[in-house]
């Protein structure tokens, strides 16, 4: 049994975590917290809440590791991520 461990392959393609990451950005101002606004995506795309919360959590730390603060507001955020952009060229 020396077989080597094959990497898994996620249930979801990149596009729809991408997109449903994007959904609970743009929206969570309408919820009372992030975690609500992870909940109720989730249910109603069918995703598991920790599944959605984990690709949440990766999307908010920037490359250098740092976690973006969640007390910023979603355009603050998106100015953040911006402005990251411009100074390493992207």
């Amino acid at each position: 049994m020396s077989e080597k461990k094959k990497k898994r392959v996620g249930r979801y393609p990149a596009e729809v975590r991408e997109r449903t990451v994007r959904m609970v950005l743009e929206h969570e101002h309408e919820y009372p917290s992030q975690w609500k606004a992870v909940e109720s995506i989730s249910a109603k795309l069918g995703i598991n809440h920790q599944t959605l919360r984990n690709w949440v959590n990766r999307a908010e730390t920037d490359p250098a590791g740092n976690r973006v603060c969640r007390l910023m507001s979603v355009p603050g955020r998106k100015l953040l991520r911006r402005e990251q952009g411009a100074e390493t060229g992207e």
